[in-house]
């Protein structure tokens, strides 16, 4: 214990040592445990230990009590040793109903021991009874009505040890949990349709804007890099869904190699820079919209892209700011299967989480002022040129319903946990994940562009360039 210099023990370290039944190995460096020698170790202490991640095999430790450990994960292993080692799980089954179906053959009593067997043969699946005696259970096919006699099959016999009655500490919590890293069936299935439209509906955008031999404006500049922002986000996703199948039924195996060895770390930046910079990218589109339609008759009023450079250059600088803070010890992606940001230790991590959820606020409210502002401009306006903006008015409707759909549920269920008083736990804040969470980045690729007449345009020329779809393109040309 407190020994900060011991990284490796042997593998015999602890063979043959008699009366061996308490192991304390806190606070040192080591990586792995050899369990030579520790059979009959009784209670366990590896605590303020993050250097070992992987816990070995349970099984190793049969006369064990008490286990206290560094992570929380790891004593999910005594809940669920099978998952843990099914490989000495299977063998320790098959050799307790081996030793049962061996019994079979000798089951005689002391009284009985001279008389021929007229039992019945059974199969490896027989049925045979345990009579209690003063001296340990005799197994008996002879059948009788005694009251202490028990049936059982012979073959349904395992491991004689329950590790869930280990005292293992720190116990699995609500945001540690057992579980596979989706948690529900149907949300593993559901997650790659929604990644799948993140990723292809913002992959076209990009393709078509950058590909398209039309004059790069200011818009489409501003759509690229939202759907560039909304793109990584499907990454993030289809990262978090390729880990939870490759670790499907064993996650919390991996769990603490997953969550703090960088697996994690890469997954958060993902998510919290496409998610600021989404935002971010959204805000200064429904803004420039409004202010073209406010000076609707100043037509030298517009951004300029020297301007929407600038802007952009601003949102990736705060978007990556706010992404890597966690990096620094700020807050971090490791506390949590998913990667989110939702540690809050000290008053740092209180003020970085708040203001992700104040700046997200805020930009709400913009967007929805904007759009309640153009409305009512476009409403009190006759002008036949402006029926372009009264469309675009309306999609801005729903662009703030995705919005409000997206944020609301994270915003309020993020300052509840913020102040220590979460209302949902980490399995059901994965619906949250799946549902809300990439909303707008499944539906801005539709609402902002493919549904809009130029796309379709840049598209169909796009394909007639390359022989497809070619009678639909000379329409556009």
């Amino acid at each position: 214990r407190n020994n900060f210099n011991l990284r490796h023990v042997g593998d015999l370290a602890f063979a043959g040592i008699k009366d061996f039944h308490v192991l304390d190995l806190s606070r040192s460096m080591i990586t792995y445990l050899p369990t030579e020698g520790l059979i009959d170790i009784r209670e366990l202490v590896i605590e303020e230990t993050p250097s070992l991640k992987q816990f070995p095999s349970v099984f190793k430790f049969s006369q064990i009590e008490t286990a206290r450990l560094t992570y929380k994960h790891h004593c999910c292993a005594f809940r669920h040793p099978d998952k843990q080692d099914p490989a000495e799980s299977s063998l320790l089954e098959l050799t307790g109903r081996t030793s049962a179906c061996a019994a079979q053959n000798q089951m005689i009593t002391p009284s009985t021991a001279s008389q021929p067997d007229t039992s019945p043969t059974f199969g490896p699946t027989g049925v045979f009874r345990i009579r209690r005696a003063s001296r340990g259970s005799i197994l008996s096919s002879t059948p009788n009505s005694h009251n202490d006699t028990k049936w059982v099959t012979c073959g349904n016999f395992s491991s004689p040890k329950n590790y869930s009655r280990v005292m293992c500490t720190p116990q699995p919590n609500a945001f540690n949990p057992c579980e596979d890293l989706m948690g529900y069936e149907w949300l593993r299935v559901f997650v790659w349709f929604v990644l799948l439209a993140a990723l292809g509906g913002n992959l076209i955008v990009i393709i078509v804007l950058l590909t398209a031999r039309s004059k790069l404006t200011v818009p489409k500049f501003l759509m690229c890099n939202l759907s560039f922002a909304d793109f990584l986000m499907g990454l993030y996703l289809l990262l978090i869904a390729s880990v939870d199948v490759h670790f499907l039924g064993e996650y919390f195996t991996h769990a603490v190699s997953w969550q703090n060895d960088g697996g994690c770390q890469v997954a958060g930046f993902l998510t919290v820079f496409a998610s600021e910079l989404s935002v971010f990218v959204l805000t200064v589109i429904t803004m420039e919209r409004w202010y073209a339609i406010s000076q609707a008759i100043h037509v030298n009023k517009r951004l300029r892209m020297r301007q929407a450079t600038g802007l952009m250059f601003f949102g990736w600088i705060y978007a990556s700011s706010m992404a890597l803070l966690p990096l620094f010890g700020v807050s971090g992606y490791g506390a949590v299967s998913i990667c989110l940001p939702m540690e809050a230790r000290d008053v740092w991590d209180i003020v970085y989480i708040i203001s992700l959820l104040i700046f997200n606020g805020f930009a709400f409210m913009v967007i929805s002022g904007c759009y309640i502002s153009m409305f009512l401009k476009v409403r009190a306006s006759e002008n036949m040129a402006r029926s372009n903006d009264a469309t675009i008015a309306k999609r801005m409707a729903i662009l703030v319903l995705t919005n409000f759909i997206c944020w609301a549920p994270i915003a309020f269920f993020g300052l509840t946990a913020s102040f220590g008083h979460p209302l949902i736990d980490i399995t059901n804040s994965k619906i949250l994940l799946v549902f809300f969470y990439p909303f707008n980045s499944c539906a801005n690729p539709f609402l902002y562009a493919i549904l809009t007449k130029q796309f379709r345009k840049d598209f169909f020329i796009l394909l007639g360039r390359y022989g497809f779809c070619t009678d639909r393109a000379n329409k556009y040309k």
